[in-house]
């Protein structure tokens, strides 16, 4: 079976940071996508927010600044909020920023720290998905809700620890890198070796277990422990001559044009074990 490229590297996190006190954090603004052909109408935009008001379970946050720094740390918008803080987490400070598109969804809002779990940050905004600055006269209307902001590691590596290791997804494996020669060279051996997904395994592979959604968006500590729903419940398959290697369940869908048409595949994301320094 052909190979496909299953994702793409996700750039780097920025390490220029401005010198602030550390009750003070600086916010890095991307661009707004530009929007397709067509005219957003005031009313779609207004009904939209209404039903996010309406609708506390909707934790879409997609759109706003794409991360923000606290006490030397970056951390990128996970799409998740909740309406009241979270048990544990305690008022760290605000949010200060230059005036940018989209600032005063977030200019001057409180954040909250957790020393328990130190990936992950909470921001109260009004802040939600796919609006403008220019609707803040609407937004003034919307409840605030606590915006989670994590890692780059824990929002974008897939990952599952075993036997004592932990070990992250092929297909994530430059997630979050600087695309250096070096981490290329190393990406370029393990998928020569193993792949990145496999509908077949060695016939030595073992079933160590099921694979459980331990937490999303948080590196996974418990045995097979994993960080993406997706793996929840997978069979999980280790190869005793090859201790650098896990298979995880999994089904995909390819639509090349020697298939015509979409074809469904049950096989193995590949996992391979964590080494700090070379691919985080």
């Amino acid at each position: 079976m052909k190979e496909e490229k299953l994702f793409q590297a996700i750039g780097s996190a920025d390490e220029k940071l401005l010198a602030r006190s550390e009750k003070k954090a600086k916010v890095h603004w991307v661009k707004w996508c530009s929007i397709a052909a067509g005219i957003i109408l005031i009313v779609s935009a207004a009904s939209y927010l209404l039903v996010n008001y309406l609708n506390p379970a909707n934790t879409n946050t997609a759109n706003g600044p794409i991360n923000i720094t606290v006490n030397n740390v970056i951390y990128y918008n996970s799409w998740h909020s909740e309406q009241t803080c979270p048990d544990g987490f305690e008022y760290a400070g605000t949010i200060n920023s230059e005036i940018g598109d989209g600032s005063a969804m977030i200019l001057n809002c409180q954040y909250y720290v957790n020393a328990e779990i130190p990936e992950w940050i909470y921001v109260y905004t009004k802040l939600l998905s796919g609006f403008h600055e220019s609707n803040i006269e609407i937004l003034n209307k919307i409840d605030r809700t606590y915006v989670r902001f994590v890692t780059a590691e824990s929002l974008y590596k897939r990952c599952i620890f075993y036997n004592g290791q932990l070990y992250q997804s092929m297909s994530t494996f430059v997630a979050t890198e600087e695309n250096s020669d070096s981490l290329w060279t190393a990406f370029k051996d393990l998928e020569s070796r193993y792949g990145t997904q496999t509908e077949t395994i060695p016939e030595d592979c073992v079933l160590v277990g099921s694979a459980h959604l331990e937490e999303e968006d948080r590196i996974p500590k418990t045995e097979l422990g994993v960080n993406f729903k997706e793996y929840d419940n997978s069979a999980v398959y280790a190869d005793p001559n090859d201790d650098q290697v896990l298979y995880v369940g999994i089904s995909w869908h390819t639509a090349t044009e020697e298939e015509k048409v979409e074809t469904l595949h049950n096989g193995y994301d590949v996992f391979v074990i964590y080494t700090p320094g070379k691919s985080d």
